[in-house]
């Protein structure tokens, strides 16, 4: 679905969201709601809450097409997440990019031990030092991939 095929329609705050969630919604997508939500406060630069303040709000017809075009990008396949480049977790907002495979060979997953709510952390078996740069826990050598 691309915004070509609304280009009919005037578009709204309102319609927009109510076209992408039944086009996720027909395609499968897991929580199609909730990713059309994302992907429409992305392009307006906006909170949830102002898309249901303003839903009468009419989509420059620029956004529109930018909406759509993220709409089908996630029909495709492509996670919410890299699209928004966002993911909420308890309450934290971490910045989300694409990593090449090459990049992630080198690290294990690990259970970190404590008393708060459960959380992953990477070790970094080959880059430790770039990765505790960019801020990602580090568990030390616990474990290791060959």
């Amino acid at each position: 679905m691309n915004y070509s095929e609304h280009k009919a329609a005037v578009l709204d705050v309102r319609g927009a969201l109510r076209k992408a969630m039944a086009r996720l919604g027909e395609a499968g997508v897991g929580s199609h709601a909730l990713a059309a939500e994302l992907l429409l406060m992305k392009v307006l630069g906006c909170e949830r809450a102002w898309l249901y303040s303003r839903p009468e709000q009419m989509l420059e017809p620029k956004r529109a097409e930018q909406y759509f075009t993220l709409v089908a990008q996630r029909i495709a396949g492509i996670p919410t997440q890299y699209l928004t480049g966002r993911q909420e977790f308890w309450g934290l907002e971490f910045e989300v990019t694409p990593v090449d495979s090459e990049e992630t060979s080198g690290l294990a997953p690990c259970t970190a031990l404590g008393s708060g709510p459960p959380r992953a952390e990477w070790c970094g078996a080959a880059n430790r030092r770039r990765w505790h740069r960019l801020g990602v826990p580090c568990c030390g050598n616990r474990q290791r991939t060959t």
